[in-house]
């Protein structure tokens, strides 16, 4: 490996280099002969390509923030966790092995799963961006987060992680994106639901809020979770009306 240090950047400016005109091919595409006005795709590519620009310096990020926070706790660990880690993002830059990576990820693979990266690593790292988020720096947290988020995009609790520490940035709107990705995940889950009527609340949308709770409170009677039935009822008579959906 040439320039380790370069390889996680090299890694993601492979994967990425394409997706703003192709999902702006897709965007346009899916709404001809639907919408009355097609919009332009440039303008769509500029957007997605400084989406994609943002997401690939957060993952940038987030990776050093997570290994500098476990060289605290075992810098020899960090040290080999990195090296494997650098290693394995800098195979993409093989045209044969990102094709293959590709084509995983395609079929419904993760990109942890396409890199062969282990469940034991992907939960050390976790714990990395964990003590980021335990320390208060929820800054650092949204990148590390944020990096999991994209290297396993099934997990629920970096969704959830990530929902919080943007929440804890009053970063509202994007917390409920994130907690909208994680009931994906397990979609039986109350949890997000409720952490995203919080969201809505903070933003001055009782509406919305209320939607959220009713959600979260059907899924709690699902999964027999009395507490939560308890808890989000107390919530209901706060906002001084029942639920839309009757509690039965």
């Amino acid at each position: 490996m040439e320039k380790p240090k370069e390889a996680l950047e090299q890694a993601l400016d492979e994967l990425h280099s394409s997706l703003p005109e192709l999902l702006a091919n897709a965007v346009v595409t899916s709404l001809e002969g639907v919408a009355p006005f097609l919009p332009n795709k440039k303008r769509i590519t500029q957007e997605i390509e400084t989406e994609i620009s943002t997401l690939k310096i957060q993952c940038q990020h987030g990776f050093d923030h997570i290994i500098n926070a476990i060289q605290n706790e075992n810098k020899e660990r960090s040290q080999e966790l990195k090296a494997f880690l650098l290693e394995r993002f800098h195979s993409l830059a093989s045209p044969p092995h990102f094709t293959q990576a590709v084509l995983k990820v395609i079929a419904g693979h993760s990109w942890r799963e396409a890199l062969k990266i282990s469940l034991e690593t992907l939960e050390t790292l976790y714990l990395g961006a964990r003590t980021i988020f335990e320390e208060g720096r929820f800054t650092d947290a949204i990148e590390a987060f944020t990096f999991l988020s994209w290297l396993e995009s099934k997990q629920y609790d970096f969704w959830l992680s990530l929902g919080h520490s943007h929440f804890h940035a009053a970063h509202h709107e994007k917390a409920i994106h994130a907690y909208q990705a994680a009931t994906h995940t397990i979609p039986d889950e109350a949890w997000p639901h409720v952490y995203s009527a919080l969201c809505f609340e903070a933003l001055g949308n009782r509406e919305e809020a209320k939607i959220c709770l009713t959600e979260g409170l059907e899924k709690a009677k699902k999964l027999s979770d009395t507490e939560l039935i308890r808890a989000l009822k107390q919530k209901f008579d706060e906002y001084g009306q029942d639920p839309i959906i009757p509690i039965s």
